[in-house]
């Protein structure tokens, strides 16, 4: 959808609150929490967390994290 020359993209804030804005992972939090603390270190407001998330699904970033296979860590030479 465009409006005023700028493109707008719906975006579903369902779950926001339970993923980090910085490094995507899963930050389980009850609606009594309002504080934002993620073992990557970022440390917000729930809600400005949430709003940075919003933001970058909009943008196009996903909200999945790629993980190492198990097959391709046996393939890798131990050092």
């Amino acid at each position: 959808m465009t409006r005023a020359g700028k493109r707008v993209v719906k975006v579903n804030p369902a779950g926001t609150s339970q993923h980090c804005a910085i490094c995507l992972n899963r930050v389980p939090k009850e609606l009594s929490d309002r504080w934002h603390k993620c073992s990557c270190g970022a440390s917000m407001p729930r809600d400005l967390n949430s709003g940075i998330l919003i933001k970058k699904v909009g943008l196009g970033v996903r909200l999945t994290i790629k993980r190492e296979s198990r097959k391709s860590r046996e393939e890798k030479p131990t050092l």
